[in-house]
């Protein structure tokens, strides 16, 4: 997934990018306290969190997310990136059978009125979103980068 965006928040908010859920399986990108954010979880509850420790999330930006198995990566503006390998993640999970969201959680609670900060919508701007359902090599993640760049020169 490549996305490019900015977020217009205070630093303590939380916002979504990208949400989707299914039962206990969930796969989240999001900015919390100006830092980009991205948790994975399967359906027996098995876990990872990546939070980019310098990532402006305030300033338009390029994110890269990838989940390879039992690894998921983060990259910001092709300058800060991270990985964490979750060696006990069932990785033959897909994300296919529910309808994802971007730009809120798109959950609401059961019994009105829904507080018009419940859905932790995204106060910013996305400008692009690709999603691949298949795996990318590196040569091929650099180009969509570069275009990415190109076209809205983020750095």
């Amino acid at each position: 997934m490549f996305f490019v965006a900015q977020v217009n928040v205070d630093v303590n908010e939380t916002s979504k990018y990208f949400y989707y859920v299914n039962g206990d399986t969930k796969l989240i990108v999001g900015s919390s306290n100006n830092k980009l954010k991205f948790n994975i979880s399967d359906s027996d509850g098995e876990s990872g969190t990546l939070t980019l420790p310098t990532s402006d999330t305030s300033s338009y930006h390029i994110c890269v997310v990838r989940h390879h198995n039992k690894h998921i990566y983060l990259d910001f503006n092709n300058t800060l990136s991270d990985s964490l390998n979750i060696s006990t993640y069932n990785h033959t999970q897909t994300f296919n059978s529910t309808t994802f969201n971007l730009g809120s959680s798109g959950v609401a609670p059961s019994a009105p009125p829904v507080p018009s900060d419940y859905y932790d919508y995204l106060n910013g701007n996305m400008q692009e979103f690709i999603v691949y359902n298949s795996s990318l090599d590196s040569y091929k993640i650099g180009q969509v980068k570069s275009y990415l760049n190109k076209k809205y020169n983020i750095y």
